[in-house]
């Protein structure tokens, strides 16, 4: 990514060739933004325009190299105000930039780094193709991924890889409608466009396991990429295959990305290879790229969205959160509604209720304190043994436990004549435990001898028992296809090779991290 500039006499942002590995994130801002926001109550610009007024670099507004303006967050039900800096722009007018002018100031660093880019990606490709079974492109409808597929599209045989996107059911319209549209052009262009989504409904899912939290984002892998994983298993008839997945990730995004590297393999699932093709470029490249090329931006970004993704995300910030309810509260109230209902019984009023919302601080919650969600089960040690309490399972624990080796009741046990003694024969060893079953409680005690890796995957397996909700992503991470669901209930075939890989996720199960509170967890 090249370091960025101001023309202020042209009120242009203009790239440098210095290289940098971080650049400032700035988009250009249209009069949509401008009006929505209310900046119309201070200076007047041009509604109609195609060409964007100012530049933004997060909450803060830039004309000609200065900042004349910042967003003051309100919360995230309430729309940012407007805070001007600058004396000299209430009543001026405010010009749009020169297009033209601007691409072409822009364009000898813009070509050089788009053919370094695909380069790069075609680099890739050769080096991978015969070593994976097939190749796709990840489509959001957002400017990272318009960018990748158009550059993929550029250099990569159009047979050779096809497109996905994963309906969420958490989608803006507008986005779903750019998708329609790239999905249309790549029937003209023959690259194949599957649409993947979820049987799950977004809302009820969202009452079932609980809002999704900056720690727990169970949702990215329960409504995107679990059905996905899935569709492509079933398309290819492979539940082994090897995938090369293009994604548009780019280290200026953000923290997580920052050490992302353009190929990474197993990263997310065990087969998969991502190749973040567009790693080094900046936000202003991608504008760029896009504007210069006559690529039609999904109307949201001219609405002032930083980021298209899911509508309500816990990522976000309660400034982003709050512009864009004040934009889509049709389509964000059922969500924020279950978020309410999730809190209700910790509050006195709705008054205090609204204001708890409207603060945020729902985005950071771990497990189930101060929401009605709560998982039965609890982990402590008494008299030398680990001990496992689950009240209702929710799952068959025997089934589960075909995920790692081989199980078999040897006796009763002596010291306590209601309860059975378990062997778990698993590579060539042999681990002995106990389970007192009563009606709908289970009593299981575990050695302290165990060593502690195995011990923690022990847990995990009894935590699915409890909690599991049949959202099928243990079934996508099982990398050879021996992990189905029926009715919501596990399934696990005789020919399991016992790896664990669906036991890989930190507590082992997303509606367990979701319910349980940390006094119950050892």
């Amino acid at each position: 990514m090249y370091k960025i500039d101001w023309d202020t006499e042209n009120n242009l942002l203009i790239l440098k060739n210095e290289n940098v590995f971080l650049s400032n994130e700035y988009r250009p801002v249209f009069p949509e933004e401008l009006k929505s926001l209310g900046f119309d109550a201070y200076c007047s610009f041009d509604e109609n325009s195609a060409a964007p007024v100012l530049w933004a670099y997060h909450s803060r507004y830039y004309y000609r190299g200065r900042q004349i303006a910042e967003l003051v967050d309100n919360g995230c039900l309430t729309l940012p105000s407007v805070r001007i800096l600058d004396d000299s722009i209430p009543g001026c007018y405010l010009e749009p930039i020169d297009m033209d002018l601007w691409f072409r100031k822009n364009r000898q660093l813009m070509d050089q780094l788009v053919q370094d880019t695909l380069l790069r990606i075609y680099g890739v490709y050769t080096e991978w193709k015969d070593r994976v079974d097939y190749i796709n492109v990840a489509y959001s409808g957002g400017k990272d991924s318009m960018v990748l597929l158009d550059l993929v599209k550029r250099i990569i045989p159009h047979d050779r890889f096809f497109v996905t996107w994963g309906d969420t059911g958490m989608e803006l319209q507008v986005t779903t409608e750019t998708v329609e549209k790239e999905r249309a052009r790549c029937e003209t262009e023959r690259i194949r466009f599957f649409v993947t989504r979820s049987s799950l409904d977004t809302v009820q899912t969202w009452e079932r396991i609980g809002p999704p939290s900056f720690d727990n984002r169970w949702c990215c892998s329960v409504h995107k990429s679990t059905p996905q994983i899935l569709q492509m298993k079933e398309y290819l008839g492979r539940a082994d295959a090897k995938n090369l997945a293009f994604v548009g990730n780019r280290a200026d995004e953000g923290y997580r990305r920052k050490n992302n590297t353009l190929v990474e393999v197993g990263i997310k699932q065990k087969n998969q290879v991502n190749v973040n093709g567009i790693i080094n470029w900046n936000s202003l490249e991608v504008f760029l790229y896009l504007m210069m090329n006559g690529i039609e931006l999904n109307p949201a970004y001219r609405e002032g969205w930083m980021r298209i993704g899911c509508k309500l995300c816990p990522l976000a910030n309660a400034l982003s959160l709050g512009r864009a309810y004040a934009l889509k509260r049709e389509e964000l109230e059922p969500y924020f509604n279950v978020i309410r209902d999730a809190y209700r019984g910790s509050f006195d009023s709705e008054a205090a209720l609204e204001r708890f919302v409207n603060g945020g601080e729902w985005r950071f919650r771990k497990g189930s304190g101060h929401t009605k969600y709560h998982v039965e089960y609890r982990e402590y040690v008494q008299d030398g043994s680990l001990h496992l309490e689950i009240r209702n399972p929710a799952t068959d624990w025997k089934e589960w436990f075909r995920t790692l080796g081989s199980l078999r009741s040897a006796e009763r046990a002596q010291d306590c004549p209601d309860s059975t003694r378990y062997v778990l024969e698993r590579g060539g060893k042999e681990y002995a435990f106990t389970v007192r079953e009563d009606g709908g409680m289970m009593d299981i005690f575990l050695p302290e001898t165990w060593e502690e890796s195995f011990t923690a995957l022990i847990k995990k397996v009894f935590r699915k028992t409890a909690a599991c909700v049949g959202c099928r992503a243990c079934e996508a991470g099982c990398p050879h296809g021996h992990l189905h669901f029926s009715d919501g209930q596990p399934v696990i075939d005789d020919n399991c090779l016992h790896c664990a890989e669906c036991h890989n996720h930190i507590r082992s199960c997303y509606a367990f991290d979701s319910w349980y509170c940390p006094d119950q967890v050892l």
